[in-house]
């Protein structure tokens, strides 16, 4: 009966799935809406992808427990991504600061083609 017991203990034990949810703010601690947030299991390539709401916030659920990273990006704002451990079915918590992206300006100055 124990041998049984662990033997249907095991395979429910393996398929944890755990969640990654939180709240993407700028650096005036804003909230920021329409961020896309790209999260990557990399053992298994698994991508999943969500888009902030209107409060800023998202929420990624159902996925395999393991190592993730997760990246923000919004144009206009630098990317940032994150590596989780989600070892455990507690949803883990990524709540990004990100930053706005640098202007860059390029001028090409072009002199007149001679008379000739």
């Amino acid at each position: 009966m124990v041998v049984l017991a662990v033997l249907l203990w095991l395979p429910a034990h393996a398929q944890t799935t755990t969640g990654v949810f939180g709240t993407v703010v700028d650096e005036q601690g804003a909230a920021i809406p329409g961020v896309t947030v790209l999260l990557r299991q990399l053992a298994s390539g698994l991508e999943r992808q969500t888009t902030t709401d209107g409060s800023g916030r998202y929420e990624i659920g159902n996925l395999p427990a393991g190592t993730h990273d997760v990246t923000f990006s919004l144009t206009g704002f630098d990317d940032e991504t994150h590596r989780i451990q989600a070892a455990t079915a507690t949803p883990v918590e990524v709540s990004p600061t990100l930053r706005l992206a640098g202007l860059t300006d390029s001028v090409s100055v072009v002199p007149p083609a001679p008379a000739i």
